[in-house]
């Protein structure tokens, strides 16, 4: 049984987080955080938070008040905050995947089918308003969770877990995800999460609204090596590439130079299907692109080169009248040669 006091405390909490995200909504807007897709979804998550915290808040306030009507306002108010829960997890989860991919395209071909699930579980709460399948409200305005619920808690943890098992995965594999680290995310929202599970309290919405607000200092980081035209590195990248090269954090061995006088978008596209995950795409301005490599020696640069090429073809193939001519060329740093001094003469 919640205690009066324990329901103000969780109001409190809900309260602080929801000043926390008209906060960080507000500084969002300043800056123009809609212009791109991951700033959009960073947006909604936002707002996700916002829905969640005010209803929680909602159904704590209702406690012991005896309104005829407090049952069903609290069954309506939780099933609008499951909803903002499954839309915060499924955004999250979008969110991960283009910061790895950095390809709307990838995004428009799986993402439709990862939101099964959670349209199910959508359906699933509707259906529950009438019959009870998940949860029910008490007389004195508690939920009592049924099995199915749990079920339905199990796929938000998945679409959590997973994001974050993909983040990992794709690090370890020696994607470049420099500005994204999922740790001060994870960390403060599964605190609050393990405060709503062991605890009387309600803490969700502030362990989330704490981890967002590192997501939004690391997306700042981003921003300042962004490129709005193509969502690849600008110029500004290759000088910070340049300063790791002299401090030795860096060892760049190759480099590889695309041109074309076609829209540049258009190529970045291509070739954000091509070039490994460990490299490293800058759009230089114009229809010139610079992508440094770590590894790989003449023959898997010669390759590489081919595939993108296959991939132009096969572009212009299907648009004629839109077709990309492209120049390509390719440089490797010799055993001797300084990398800052590499990276100057051939960028």
């Amino acid at each position: 049984m919640i205690l009066a006091e324990e329901a103000v405390v969780s109001v409190y909490l809900e309260v602080m987080a929801l000043l926390i995200m008209l906060g960080l909504i507000l500084l969002s807007r300043r800056i123009d955080l809609r212009r791109k897709l991951d700033s959009r979804v960073f947006l909604i998550m936002c707002l996700c938070v916002v829905a969640d915290g005010l209803c929680s808040a909602f159904c704590y306030a209702m406690h012991y008040q005896n309104y005829p009507w407090g049952p069903t306002a609290v069954l309506i108010v939780r099933t609008l905050q499951e909803a903002a829960i499954l839309l915060l997890v499924y955004h999250w989860s979008l969110f991960t995947n283009h910061k790895i991919h950095h390809s709307r395209e990838h995004i428009d071909r799986i993402y439709p089918y990862l939101f099964i699930p959670i349209s199910a579980c959508m359906l699933f709460l509707v259906v529950n308003l009438f019959t009870g399948i998940l949860f029910t409200i008490s007389a004195d305005d508690l939920c009592e969770a049924t099995p199915l619920y749990y079920v339905m808690t199990a796929v938000e943890v998945f679409y959590f877990l997973q994001a974050v098992g993909m983040v990992l995965y794709y690090r370890r594999k020696g994607a470049r995800l420099h500005f994204f680290h999922v740790t001060p995310v994870i960390i403060p929202t599964v605190i609050g999460a393990l405060v709503n599970i062991l605890t009387p309290y309600s803490a969700a919405a502030l362990g989330c609204a704490i981890g967002l607000i590192f997501l939004y200092f690391s997306m700042i980081a981003d921003w300042r090596f962004d490129d709005p035209e193509t969502e690849q590195y600008n110029r500004e990248y290759l000088l910070c590439v340049r300063a790791l090269a002299r401090d030795g954090r860096r060892d760049c061995r190759n480099i590889l130079i695309f041109e074309t006088d076609a829209d540049p978008a258009v190529l970045a596209e291509l070739l954000t299907h091509e070039i490994p995950r460990d490299g490293d795409l800058i759009h230089m301005g114009g229809g010139r692109f610079v992508l440094l490599l770590d590894q790989g020696d003449r023959s898997a640069l010669e390759l590489l080169e081919l595939l993108v090429a296959e991939a132009v073809d096969e572009y212009n193939e299907a648009h004629p009248q839109e077709e990309i001519s492209l120049k390509t060329e390719h440089h490797i740093r010799r055993a001797d040669e300084n990398v800052t001094a590499f990276l100057e003469a051939n960028t």
